[in-house]
C-alpha cells in the first residue's frame, strides 16, 4: 500500500489547482474468477500472514494481491473505503465515487459501488 500512497501523493503534487484526477481500482468485495469471495479471501489472508511469520519468500505484497501466473498479470484488490480515506488524507476532494454506467450518469449509488468493478474515484485538488 505504500506504493499506492506515494503514487497518489505524487499525482496530487503534479496536478494543477482545480485539476481532475481519476483513479480506478478493483474491489475486494466483488466475487469473481480470481478468488475474491469472502471464504477464499479469509484463507488467503491467513496463508499470507503465516508465510510472512515463517519467513517464506513471497511474491505477494499484501494479502489482497493476486498474481495470475498463466496470464503474467499482477493485480491488487483494494478496499474502496480505504482508498477514499487515502485520497482525502493526501488532500484530494472527492467529486464522485462509483462504478460502471451509473458513474457516467452520475446516479447516486450509496455504497453499492463497492460490489462492482472497477471502482472509479474522480477527485480534484
Amino acid at each position: 500500500m505504500r506504493f499506492a500512497i506515494r503514487s497518489i501523493e505524487k499525482a496530487y503534487k503534479l496536478l494543477n489547482p482545480r485539476g481532475i484526477f481519476v483513479l480506478t481500482t478493483h474491489s475486494i468485495f466483488v466475487p469473481g474468477p480470481y478468488g475474491k469471495d469472502l471464504a477464499k479471501l479469509i484463507g488467503k489472508i491467513i496463508k499470507f500472514y503465516t508465510k510472512r511469520l515463517l519467513g517464506i519468500n513471497m511474491e505477494e505484497r499484501s494479502p489482497f494481491d493476486i498474481i495470475i501466473k498463466e496470464q503474467n498479470i499482477y493485480a491488487h484488490f483494494s478496499n474502496p473505503f480505504r482508498i477514499k480515506r487515502l485520497l482525502k488524507k493526501v488532500g484530494f476532494s472527492l467529486i464522485i465515487v462509483g462504478s460502471d454506467e451509473r458513474l457516467a450518469l452520475r446516479k447516486y449509488q450509496g455504497i453499492n459501488y463497492i460490489f462492482h468493478e472497477p471502482v472509479y474515484y474522480v477527485c480534484t485538488k
